[in-house]
């Protein structure tokens, strides 16, 4: 393909967001269709959320293996491998049979995602048009949110006004990666092998080489005080920006910004093409042991590692109550409207949704520890109406948890993940958003199979009442964590300060 047919950095950002709604248009789609698959099939509770739970427990297993697939490979690559399983899945979907289908097409859409998500993550953040660093963060959990409300609202009509209820939903699904998968292909090929040969043609076009390919550091995904004494949106809150850089320094210079926990220096944004990457051994493995310093190997930088455990605990918990609303959410709609109106069904869940992607909008200048502790507190209040629903049989407490449930996911996550992207180095960016996705995945799959073991054991509403605590724990966790991160940093602000008096006094 020749480069006056390829997309342009907007054009890759697109193509990126595209990709993220797709992954949860994918994910959402049989939601709805549940209650018909165990009508049809006479599937128990924990069969249909066993079908759920084959989507992440299936992403885990990629993430885990070739969670840093899109570092060595380039972000195009994988995104084109994870839009045609996805593809694939939905035409499985669509010709499913009986339910040993239904668990194909969900470790398919599992794979694709595993492969996708990550890759595109990175692929936004790296090709960010506009000044705002938290701008990735912020349209991926619009693109998500979006991608969700869609699948469910468009399930939920084609089930009750459409013929084959069980196959248009899926064809939409195959109709829109085929456009995704077209849209990714027009992007740049950033493979590493690639990049070089295609470097001065990609700059007439206007197209940069993507970070991570060109072995340069990346411009910050968030932004706080610096030494030059920038000011800017995170200081105002005292959240520091470990290994980043503040704005405005003068080009060619190098900035030194605290890092949460060991000090790590990083290179000014507009001093990129003089500043070498950190070195192999500034990251360590998830076991502790040394990094090689090559790309694609899932692994935690040693000056984030508490960062990313409060982004870790706040993305799982939003995926965890993501788990009990998509799994269960339909029956619970069900139960408590009497009713078999698949748009009601369908309106009703894709409430919570929009709930996520229209707080998103309003996280532009918040800074990713509140968004993380504000997350928290939310989600903790939403179990809380989810148990109340579930027990007094109340729809108005139904509609409550959908919108308060998907204010506090968009808080949780858009926070979680803001903090992992301006954290992580660009050259392992892909391979920690994967491990980030990874540890929320694990408990979403095992919050999905043991809400509907419980379920089909003990009741529907007995299973809620046990799974709220079990999750409000992550909740909490994730606050205690970006809390002592919070302090942290500003202990080692304080100290750098005191040095920074103390030295012309000493000279």
């Amino acid at each position: 393909m020749t480069n006056s047919w390829r997309f342009a950095r907007r054009g890759t950002f697109w193509s990126a967001a595209a990709v993220l709604a797709l992954c949860l248009w994918s994910s959402g789609a049989p939601s709805v269709l549940y209650p018909v698959y165990a009508a049809e099939w006479e599937l128990p509770a924990v069969v249909t959320t066993s079908v759920f739970a084959a989507y992440p427990l299936a992403l885990l297993l990629v993430l885990l293996v070739f969670g840093g697939l899109s570092d060595a490979i380039g972000r195009r690559r994988a995104m084109l491998l994870g839009v045609g399983l996805i593809a694939v899945a939905a035409a499985v979907f669509a010709l499913a049979p009986n339910v040993g289908w239904l668990f194909a097409g969900r470790v398919l859409q599992g794979v694709g995602t595993g492969f996708a998500l990550g890759a595109a993550s990175a692929a936004l953040v790296e090709n960010n048009p506009g000044k705002n660093p938290r701008t990735p963060s912020i349209l991926t959990t619009v693109s998500t949110a979006a991608g969700l409300t869609l699948a469910l609202v468009l399930s939920g009509v084609l089930a009750q006004f459409a013929p084959l209820p069980l196959v248009l939903s899926f064809a939409v699904l195959f109709v829109l990666s085929t456009v995704a998968f077209v849209a990714v292909w027009r992007t740049p090929d950033d493979a590493p092998g690639r990049a070089a040969p295609d470097a001065v043609a990609n700059a007439v076009a206007g197209v940069p080489t993507p970070d991570a390919v060109a072995g340069v550091a990346a411009p910050a995904q968030d932004t706080v005080e610096g030494v030059a004494g920038v000011a800017v949106p995170d200081a105002a809150a005292g959240v520091p920006t470990p290994g980043v850089a503040a704005p405005g320094v003068v080009a060619g210079e190098a900035a030194r910004v605290p890092d949460a926990a060991a000090g790590v220096a990083a290179p000014a944004p507009d001093a990129v093409a003089a500043v070498p990457e950190p070195a192999p051994d500034a990251a360590s493995e998830v076991s502790g042991t040394v990094d090689d310093g090559r790309p694609g190997r899932l692994s935690v930088p040693r000056g984030i590692r508490l960062a990313f455990a409060a982004a870790a605990a706040s993305v799982a918990t939003a995926y965890s109550v993501g788990a009990i609303f998509l799994s269960l959410g339909a029956q619970m709609a069900r139960d408590l409207t009497g009713t078999s109106d698949f748009v009601v069904i369908g309106g009703l869940l894709g409430i919570s949704s929009i709930a996520i992607g229209v707080t998103a909008l309003f996280l532009g200048r918040l800074p990713s520890h509140t968004a993380i502790l504000i997350g928290a507190v939310l989600s903790l209040a939403s179990l809380a109406v989810m148990a109340l629903a579930a027990a007094a049989g109340s729809i108005v407490l139904l509609l409550v948890w959908c919108v308060v449930g998907g204010i506090a996911y968009s808080f949780a996550f858009t926070g979680g993940l803001g903090l992992v992207n301006r954290t992580a180095p660009a050259r392992h960016r892909g391979a920690t958003l994967s491990l980030l996705y990874l540890c929320s995945y694990l408990f979403q799959a095992l919050t999905a199979v043991g809400a509907g073991a419980l379920a089909t054991a003990i009741g529907l509403g007995a299973a809620v009442d046990l799974a709220a605590p079990l999750v409000g724990v992550l909740a909490v966790l994730a606050g205690a964590f970006a809390a002592a991160d919070l302090l942290t940093a500003r202990r080692v602000r304080s100290r750098e300060a005191a040095i920074a008096v103390e030295v012309p006094v000493a000279g």
